[in-house]
């Protein structure tokens, strides 16, 4: 009784995270989010079914409905994927055919047999499970396709997701096998699953905002071509030392490389896995070290930082302990006594 009711509780946890996730995307009005909050919901939807199913017996249109959202979840993954790497705009037409398996249930779902016992469900639930894992190689796919440019924060949110829904069905594929006993583990697993998704989203919360595809999407530049670009940049940079004018901005680059500012802040976030600022900021401290390495110990901290690039011993002291987890005072004190 004792452990029904912590399953319960457990499932009701990742339940409410997955719906109200679910909803919450649904409201940023965003072709993404939408499809996001789609899959969380239609997953939910699966899931309650097996919450339901572990304690109670269901009738046969429930359980197929179930199935129905199950055979609706990968190709949700697949497109999601598709919307945020690829094509941010998607047509209904064009996608619609992914789930004629999921509106086969749902048409017929009080006449196709499911009974554990049945050799036609273990035939079409080893189907389902063969579905959801192509998806899932599909997803992983697009995500790693060597011709996009991808964020690298939006790429790690996408593959965690898709290797989180790999191993709930990995958990009710080995339930199906008999090679775990407990059924209700697969709604335990969602559970622990479904916060560890809710974290990781949080901590990655830029990539759902409402400005991120225009940022780093429909650039018709490849990742071979934005790796030559960044070599022309650091090039650029260090043999003009152009990050010692405290005025640098992206727009002075932009105009000597005949590239967009948009493009230039893709391929430096792509490739460099920082913003314009942080990475001008460390060619400043790399010139800051080497003068307070080299200067007489009575030079002033305020003159360094103006000959390094800075335009304010504020900003210097800040940038400086970031990257060095000390102050420029205390680095050179540590410098001078070695």
């Amino acid at each position: 009784m004792i452990i029904k009711l912590l399953i319960a509780i457990i499932s009701g946890v990742g339940l409410g995270i997955s719906l109200f996730f679910g909803i919450y995307l649904f409201k940023t009005k965003k072709v993404q989010n939408t499809i996001l909050g789609t899959l969380l919901i239609v997953l939910t939807l699966r899931i309650t079914k097996s919450v339901f199913y572990n304690y109670i017996e269901l009738p046969i249109f429930i359980k197929n409905l179930g199935l129905a959202a199950n055979l609706a979840v990968g190709p949700l993954l697949y497109i999601y994927g598709y919307s945020l790497f690829i094509k941010t705009k998607i047509r209904l037409k064009s996608v619609i055919f992914h789930f004629i398996p999921s509106f086969i249930y749902v048409i017929f779902c009080d006449y196709i047999p499911n009974d554990t016992s049945n050799n036609f469900w273990k035939l079409s639930y080893s189907f389902i499970l063969v579905h959801s894992f192509s998806y899932v190689i599909a997803s992983l796919f697009i995500s790693q396709k060597r011709n996009i440019v991808v964020n690298k924060k939006a790429k790690e949110w996408y593959t965690l997701l898709v290797l989180a829904l790999c191993v709930i069905w990995l958990v009710y594929g080995l339930i199906f096998i008999k090679l775990i006993p407990v059924y209700s583990a697969g709604i335990i697993a969602f559970s622990i699953l479904m916060f560890i998704v809710f974290f990781l989203a949080f901590d990655r919360k830029e990539i759902f905002d409402n400005n991120y595809q225009e940022k780093y999407l429909n650039s018709n530049i490849t990742i071979e071509d934005s790796k030559k670009y960044l070599n022309q940049i650091r090039k650029l940079i260090e043999e003009n030392d152009l990050y010692l004018n405290p005025n640098f901005k992206l727009t002075s680059l932009s105009t000597r490389l005949n590239l967009s500012s948009r493009d230039i802040s893709m391929i430096i976030n792509r490739h460099a896995n920082k913003n314009f600022s942080s990475f001008i900021n460390e060619y400043r401290i790399k010139k800051a070290k080497e003068l307070l390495n080299t200067s007489h110990p009575n030079t002033k901290i305020l003159a360094i930082a103006l000959d390094s690039g800075f335009n304010s011993l504020s900003s210097f002291n800040v940038a400086f302990k970031l990257y060095t987890k000390s102050t420029p005072s205390e680095y050179r004190l540590k410098n001078v006594t070695e």
